[in-house]
């Protein structure tokens, strides 16, 4: 007899509440990244950076899927933070485009230009 195992992978509250995801030990993706490990992996360095008695005052986490949805968890500490926390979409969102588009745009255009000052064309 063969014995099936199912995975449930997401569930939807009948009340409209949160939307569960369950990540299972083995994430598959067909460019064989480990994202899974990636985000462990993450999450391991901010909370090592979150001893007892350290200025680490919260915590986000965004997964995205491929299906165009998102999953947030985080944490906050509204005493212990320098930015209240009317404030911190907006601040995250600037952190998100500094790290992913500005800086890389800009080592981008600042190779180009001491290229181009060197004789080097692209």
């Amino acid at each position: 007899m063969t014995v099936a195992r199912t995975r449930i992978g997401r569930v939807r509250m009948k009340s409209g509440g949160a939307d569960l995801r369950v990540l299972h030990q083995t994430t598959p993706n067909p460019e064989g990244k480990n994202y899974r490990g990636a985000l462990l992996n993450g999450a391991r360095k901010i909370s090592e950076m979150g001893s007892p008695g350290s200025d680490l005052v919260g915590f986000f986490i965004v997964g995205f899927f491929s299906d165009g949805s998102a999953s947030v968890g985080f944490h906050w500490d509204n005493e212990r933070s320098p930015i209240p926390r009317s404030l911190m979409p907006a601040y995250v969102a600037e952190l998100v485009r500094r790290d992913m588009i500005t800086c890389p745009e800009a080592d981008e255009v600042a190779v180009a230009v001491v290229n181009r000052a060197n004789g080097f064309e692209e």
